[in-house]
């Protein structure tokens, strides 16, 4: 391996701008190219926008190779579902993230969940309605029985950033969100598939491992707020923030959901002949008694999860995504010491992200908008590798004419405290939350409150 190395990552929010972040400050990297160019401020001289469009895999992969790419990190899920690493790759170049058959786990609900009853990974009990009949059908069964009155959760089966999902506490509100979803065409999102199943209670927990197909190491856990208002009231969003601290998954928990979520996991996409190589992510829940479901997996590192756990790790991050996606994981964990041989080092320090969003999102209905163009004032942000307080923009982007910064989507900014406990890393996260302003900023004020 070269000692200064050139790094693509494809997407450009704040996950891609928290690994950007992270990278940077490794002293085996020289260049950072973050894809396509977000056009805003980054924390490092190291970074730099690549104004390419990621979709266009011909013209990523000729860039890649002409300018010798030692690694390319993707981001977003929407290119791996596409395929970008299987294209990538078949140009020799190295990609840390699964092949389109294993972005499958996110892209296809229904997929991912005959996945987890065929290999036994526990989750909740579940219906693959691919009609709005078939749906139907599944609702009025389990009316009957009375499970509906418990809640249940529709799912769209494919792709939604994180607003495909619907928890409905009565037979009433499942069968109009099945209508939603199947038949009304005003709503935004559609499908023709739905996963409907058991509505589960506990403890929500996001839990991540970096995988080479074969091993693997934990990269960490945090809760996310998924919920557009406080006290978890309003429509779901992409992520509104969230918390992680060493109290939040003791050793045993830790093990349990190694062996009986990622490896069992890694272990039937093996048996399937998928490879999986990249970062996994299990959203999990917990409930009163300990006991361990998946709700989902997704492909790639969490937004917000990454912004939260990135600042948190205490090693270099670049050898162990290349050794991830050059399939040489174990070698490295065979030279680590003892206590980190199944796991990233992590600070033993608490963190809390709040994330800004723009007035009217999330949009579910066609025909809604978000104030955008708006001007955005925070205050400068020290993001050296020692800071307390990171700022990770995402809908943001320079004005034209002039320097100003404005709103360009939903999501626009989250703010990262660290610190000795979550009572210091929120008050620190929500110090520099109160000093940043656009028109229209809407932001949850308990993120993290009254642990």
């Amino acid at each position: 391996m070269s000692s200064l190395n050139k790094i693509i990552i494809i997407g450009s929010g704040g996950r891609e701008q928290a690994m950007a972040f992270k990278l940077a400050q490794s002293s085996e990297v020289s260049l950072i190219y973050v894809c396509p160019d977000p056009k805003t401020p980054f924390p490092s001289e190291k970074i730099k926008g690549l104004d390419l469009n990621p979709n266009h895999f011909e013209e990523l992969g000729h860039y890649a190779l002409e300018e010798e790419i030692d690694l390319v990190v993707v981001g977003p899920e929407v290119p791996l579902v596409n395929g970008v690493v299987d294209f990538l790759e078949r140009k020799g170049i190295s990609v840390l993230g699964p092949s389109k058959e294993g972005a499958k786990l996110e892209g296809s609900k229904h997929f991912s969940k005959q996945l987890m009853k065929e290999s036994e990974i526990p989750t909740a009990k579940f219906k693959n309605a691919s009609s709005y009949e078939e749906g139907l059908e599944y609702l009025e069964k389990v009316n009957e029985s009375g499970l509906v009155d418990l809640g249940v959760v529709i799912k769209a089966d494919k792709l939604a950033a994180g607003k495909g999902v619907f928890l409905c506490n009565s037979e009433n509100e499942a069968r109009d969100v099945l209508f939603k979803i199947m038949k009304d065409e005003s709503f935004v999102i559609k499908d023709n598939k739905v996963v409907i199943e058991e509505k589960l209670f506990g403890k929500e927990i996001s839990a991540f491992a970096l995988c080479d197909g074969d091993s693997f190491l934990t990269l960490g856990f945090a809760r996310d707020y998924k919920r557009l208002k406080d006290c978890d009231e309003g429509p779901n969003t992409g992520g509104m923030g969230g918390f992680s601290n060493p109290e939040l998954v003791n050793e045993i928990l830790q093990k349990e959901i190694e062996e009986n979520v990622f490896s069992k996991t890694l272990n039937s996409l093996k048996s399937r002949g998928i490879h999986y190589k990249g970062i996994l992510f299990a959203g999990l829940m917990i409930d009163p008694s300990g006991v361990v479901n998946v709700l989902e997996f997704n492909v790639r590192m969490g937004d917000p999860e990454a912004q939260i756990l990135l600042p948190l790790v205490k090693e270099d991050l670049f050898p162990l995504f290349k050794a991830a996606a050059d399939g040489e994981l174990l070698e490295l964990i065979k030279r680590r010491p003892p206590s980190l041989k199944n796991k990233v080092h992590m600070k033993s320090e608490s963190s809390v992200h709040v994330v800004m969003v723009s007035e009217g999102y999330p949009i579910l209905e066609k025909g809604r908008n978000m104030k955008l163009e708006q001007p955005i004032s925070f205050p400068q942000v020290n993001q050296r590798k020692e800071a307390l307080t990171y700022c990770f923009l995402s809908g943001a982007m320079k004005e034209n004419e002039g320097n100003r910064l404005l709103n360009s989507s939903g999501r626009v900014l989250g703010i990262t405290g660290l610190g000795l406990n979550l009572k210091e890393a929120r008050e620190r996260a929500y110090e520099r939350v109160h000093q940043t302003n656009f028109e229209g900023a809407h932001y949850r004020s308990d993120i993290a409150l009254n642990l």
